[in-house]
C-alpha cells in the first residue's frame, strides 16, 4: 500500500506468504485463489462513494436522516464500506464464524481510504469489545481482527484495552431498534488513563442502528475522550430505514 508504514507492509507480506503456501478461498464465493475476489468486490453496494447521513451512515439524499434529526448520537460519525448484503455479508460471516483472519488485512486498505477521505484525525484506535464469555466461546473478537491491521496502516496506537465489556448481553439479532439501545446501555467500561483527551477511532464489523457504537462512545466520552469516530465494514439496512430518502429495497 502506497504511503503505508513499514509495520503494515511487513504484516501484509506475512499474509501474502501464507497465501502463497496455503492458497485461500474467496470469502464471498469460495473461488480458489483470493481472499475476496474481484467479482465479489464488484457486487458490493458501496456507501463511501454515495451520499449517506453525516452521523449514522444510512444512505440518503440529504445531509442527515430523519432519525438523526431527532435523536442525538454521542459519536461524531459512522462510516461503512458497503451495505451488509451479497458477498460482503458472506465475507463478514466467514470472518466472524469461520476464523477467516486474513480478511482483516484484506479490508484494511478499503477502510483506510474512507478514513483518509473523511479527514478524521484520531489519536488512538479501539476495537468494539465482546464479553469474556463470548470471546472464550468464539476464541477471538472479530473487531480486533479488523482493527489491528487498520491501526498499522494508519500509524495509530492500537488500544484494545481502552474499552471492555464486563458482562454478557443477549444477541442484538432480531431486536427492535429500541430494544437494541436498551440491550447495550451501560454494558461497556472505558479505561480513563488511556482515553482522556484522546480522539478515538472505534472499529467494528457491522453497524445496524448504531446502538452498540453509541454505547461505546458514551463510555469513552464519560471517561474523558474528546470525540469518537466509528468505522465498520458494513451497514445493515433495516426496513425502517427504507423511507422516501432511500426507498429502494436492498437485495440479498
Amino acid at each position: 500500500m502506497t504511503g503505508a508504514p513499514f509495520a503494515y507492509k511487513s504484516y501484509h507480506l506475512l499474509w501474502k506468504s501464507l497465501d502463497y503456501l496455503f492458497p485461500p478461498y474467496c470469502a464471498g464465493c469460495n473461488t480458489l485463489g483470493q481472499r475476496f475476489c474481484s467479482d465479489c468486490r464488484k457486487s458490493i453496494i458501496p456507501l463511501f462513494e454515495n451520499s449517506v447521513c453525516d452521523v449514522c451512515g444510512t444512505p440518503l439524499t440529504t445531509k442527515k436522516c430523519r432519525s438523526c434529526l431527532t435523536n442525538k448520537f454521542e459519536f461524531k460519525s459512522v462510516k461503512s464500506w458497503g451495505i451488509y448484503s451479497r458477498s460482503l455479508r458472506e465475507a463478514i460471516h466467514s470472518l466472524k464464524f469461520k476464523r477467516n483472519f486474513g480478511l482483516g488485512i484484506e479490508f484494511a486498505p478499503d477502510l483506510r481510504q474512507i478514513i483518509l477521505k473523511a479527514g478524521w484525525l484520531p489519536d488512538i484506535l479501539v476495537p468494539v469489545p465482546v464479553s469474556k464469555k463470548r470471546k472464550n466461546e468464539r476464541g477471538y473478537n472479530q473487531a480486533e481482527i479488523i482493527a489491528f491491521p487498520l491501526a498499522l496502516s494508519l500509524r495509530l496506537a492500537y488500544k484494545p484495552q481502552a474499552l471492555s465489556k464486563p458482562a454478557d448481553t443477549r444477541s442484538q439479532v432480531g431486536l427492535t431498534p429500541l430494544q437494541r439501545f436498551e440491550n447495550t446501555r451501560h454494558t461497556f467500561r472505558a479505561e480513563e488513563k488511556l482515553v482522556v483527551n484522546k480522539s478515538i477511532l472505534l472499529v467494528d464489523d457491522v453497524t445496524t442502528t448504531g446502538a452498540t457504537l453509541n454505547a461505546c462512545a458514551h463510555e469513552l466520552l464519560m471517561a474523558g475522550a474528546s470525540k469518537v469516530y466509528c468505522i465498520t465494514i458494513a451497514k445493515a439496512i433495516l426496513n425502517t430505514d427504507l423511507t422516501d430518502e432511500y426507498p429502494h429495497p436492498i437485495s440479498s
